[in-house]
């Protein structure tokens, strides 16, 4: 998690929302990926094990894209004026994420550790869609930033009710 919340701070850190928004969503989907891993090597629950095979598949795909997109676009694209302000509230979004996150991920029970933790981590890529939303002007990430909030919505949803299901808070 730490390997993710480092390249994240690096990637954000960019000319302009766009690249930030593909670099810092890349190792954070790194992150989503190896937390997934951990859910199908060691998790119990036939939905979180489905639901971790059904992020390490979306998020690989999407990575690929942003790797792809990088290459193509990034030295084409402009510095933003405001680069700094996009990358303070990159950061400003993180960090709360970041420590329920790690919370989250401490439970005993893999099941358990995998929702609580992917919560958090969803609700920071979607906190991260919305900066690029915001900031971002090139239609494909933009484009990307909605798909990421239409696809970990439910997916939060769905967690949360796993957990109310076992009685966890």
């Amino acid at each position: 998690m730490d390997k993710m919340h480092q390249g994240m701070s690096t990637g954000v850190q960019a000319k302009n929302a766009d690249v930030g928004f593909a670099k810092g969503m890349i190792a954070h989907h790194q992150g989503a990926i190896a937390m997934a891993n951990v859910e199908l090597q060691y998790g119990k629950d036939a939905e979180m094990k489905a639901l971790a095979q059904k992020i390490v598949d979306a998020q690989q795909g999407e990575i690929k894209f942003m790797q792809d997109w990088l290459t193509k676009n990034e030295a084409s694209q402009p510095t933003a004026s405001n680069a700094k302000e996009v990358t303070q509230a990159y950061q400003q979004k993180d960090m709360g994420n970041h420590d329920a996150m790690m919370q989250g991920t401490m439970d005993a029970d893999p099941d358990i550790a995998f929702a609580k933790g992917m919560i958090p981590h969803h609700q920071g890529a979607i906190d991260m869609a919305s900066v690029e939303e915001k900031y971002g002007k090139n239609p494909d990430m933009l484009k990307l930033a909605g798909q990421i909030k239409q696809a970990q919505t439910p997916e939060i949803k769905q967690m949360q009710d796993w957990l109310a299901k076992k009685g966890v808070k």
